[in-house]
């Protein structure tokens, strides 16, 4: 697996994190997602996820022909995020026992798919 970690940025301020991730296993369309990111609470509200995501699209096509993007239900405002800017939610999934997060309390995963045909 190869990932790539980038500072978000707005008005040259670091604002939050993105990761591409290269990898086709169903960890990664069923869990963790080929994009990931996180922004910090004081600059969210502000549209910067959905933008980062857009700004990483003509990277991610490099590597896959359609990008998963997992979140939990709970996390209404990346669900904002990834509807506004065309991701389509396909399903919930379980989180097997065996995986990390499912430790700290999480039991379902929301998967996301965007199509890269016009990026």
């Amino acid at each position: 697996m190869r990932a790539w970690r980038y500072h978000v940025l707005a008005g040259g301020t670091r604002v939050g994190t993105i990761s591409l991730r290269d990898g086709h296993t169903r960890v990664f369309t069923h869990l963790v997602g080929h994009i990931g990111f996180a922004i910090d609470a004081e600059h969210r509200g502000h549209g910067y996820a959905g933008q980062a995501v857009l700004a990483l699209l003509p990277e991610a096509r490099r590597l896959v022909d359609i990008v998963w993007i997992t979140t939990t239900p709970d996390n209404t405002a990346c669900r904002r995020a990834l509807e506004r800017i065309g991701c389509v939610l396909v399903e919930a999934v379980d989180i097997p026992s065996y995986y990390v997060t499912y430790a700290q309390g999480e039991r379902t995963k929301l998967r996301y798919r965007l199509e890269l045909d016009g990026w």
